[in-house]
């Protein structure tokens, strides 16, 4: 760290991990930290003590705006990257920081706890999975400004994983899969919207399943909305499947970023019902920007 750079360390909330050292990048690490209480006295009895273990993210940036913004983009990438509810506590870790005094509005936002997640459970990294969050982040880090209407998709996402209410969570995830395929509201609505959807993230044998499941999917939101007649459990496991299908759409409409116009993305998937071609070369460039990283299966 230059004299120039500043360190803050975040608790991670909802989070673990095999490996207790996660390097991101030059300035961003996750790592497990212990602490040992030292136990304190009343009427000639000891009380509490021991140990305690928490996760947090220690980055460094020449700024706190540019920390703030790191840590933005760490919870991000955690959550685009796998499924689960990890968030970033609002406060920081003493022993992390320098100078010792961080501006509140310098913390980010961007968190999130309830005492029973619904939809996702806790956010863990198995061993075998650090290595390709490595290679994601080393690609994520790299993309630079992302503008409206992807920016507004990003936000919907994240808002739907934050909330703990599980109708609102189904309807933001509906919303976001909204902004990211249609551009009007014109026509047969739950139609396009299942068909751009099978055309960007689905594979040949699985394309017409994912079709046909959107549809449904967009069905239940309308139940959601409009009926007081609700399946819970059922309601549960359908958001778990509607979020892997959303995360698949932002991975790859991101991986497209660059390629293409993202007003134009919409044409070039309905172009796909007609021209093999066209598909073949969307997933070949969509595989390409996501090299060799294996994302974990979200959702059976």
């Amino acid at each position: 760290m230059t004299k120039e750079e500043i360190r803050v360390g975040y608790y991670l909330l909802n989070f673990e991990s095999q490996v207790k050292e996660i390097p991101l990048s030059n300035q961003i690490m996750i790592k497990k930290i212990t602490v040992v209480d030292e136990p304190f006295v009343i009427g000639g009895v000891e009380i509490g003590g021991g140990e305690r273990t928490f996760w947090c993210a220690s980055i460094e940036g020449g700024s706190f705006d540019d920390i703030k913004q790191k840590a933005m983009a760490l919870i991000y990438g955690l959550r685009f990257f796998k499924m689960g509810p990890v968030g970033i506590e609002e406060g920081h870790i003493e022993s992390e920081l320098s100078p010792p005094d961080l501006p509140r509005e310098k913390i980010p936002q961007l968190w999130f706890l309830k005492p029973e997640p619904q939809v996702s459970g806790t956010y863990t990294l198995l061993k075998d999975e650090v290595v390709y969050v490595q290679r994601f982040f080393d690609r994520f880090l790299k993309v630079g400004t992302i503008k409206r209407p992807l920016a507004t998709a990003w936000y919907r996402f994240n808002k739907a994983i934050q909330s703990d209410n599980l109708e609102e969570t189904f309807i933001d995830f509906i919303t976001t899969l909204e902004i990211l395929f249609l551009r009007s509201r014109s026509g047969e609505i739950r139609y396009k919207l299942a068909n751009r959807v099978a055309s960007l993230v689905g594979e040949e044998e699985n394309s017409y399943q994912i079709y046909k499941d959107v549809k449904k999917l967009y069905d239940l939101r309308s139940s959601v909305l409009h009926s007081g007649q609700i399946d819970y459990e059922k309601l549960r496991e359908k958001t778990q499947q509607l979020e892997s299908l959303v995360r698949k759409s932002l991975l790859s409409v991101l991986a497209l970023k660059d390629k293409f116009a993202y007003k134009n993305l919409p044409s070039k998937l309905d172009e796909c019902l007609h021209k093999r071609e066209t598909k073949i070369m969307l997933h070949n460039h969509i595989n390409e920007f996501w090299g060799s990283i294996i994302f974990p299966k979200n959702y059976k």
